[in-house]
């Protein structure tokens, strides 16, 4: 087994609440990108991606936001190979996530 660093974000704790949310959303976000993919629902996919950025941007979150841009442009390209792994790496990022509350 690959041993991940763990990702250590620190947050103001005045927006936590919204924070936790954003994160729910997306790791919610990972199942229905894949169903999305597996119909060929590009759309679904673009508007997702689009959504992660703007709101990982909202909140600072540049991992996200990046992988979000990802899924826009591959979702226009109609790109499945970096729509998966762009997915799979989100996934993983999430898992290994550590939020300090400051």
């Amino acid at each position: 087994m690959e041993y991940q660093e763990e990702n250590v974000i620190r947050i103001n704790s005045d927006v936590e609440n919204q924070v936790r949310e954003f994160l729910e959303r997306t790791r919610r976000s990972i199942k229905v990108l894949k169903e999305a993919l597996a119909k060929e629902d590009y759309e679904n996919i673009w508007i997702i991606g689009k959504r992660m950025k703007e709101e990982a941007q909202q909140y600072g979150f540049s991992e996200i936001m990046d992988r979000g841009v990802a899924l826009e442009n591959a979702a226009s390209e109609k790109n499945d190979r970096e729509i998966r792994a762009k997915t799979a790496g989100l996934a993983e990022w999430l898992r290994n996530i550590r939020i300090v509350y400051e």
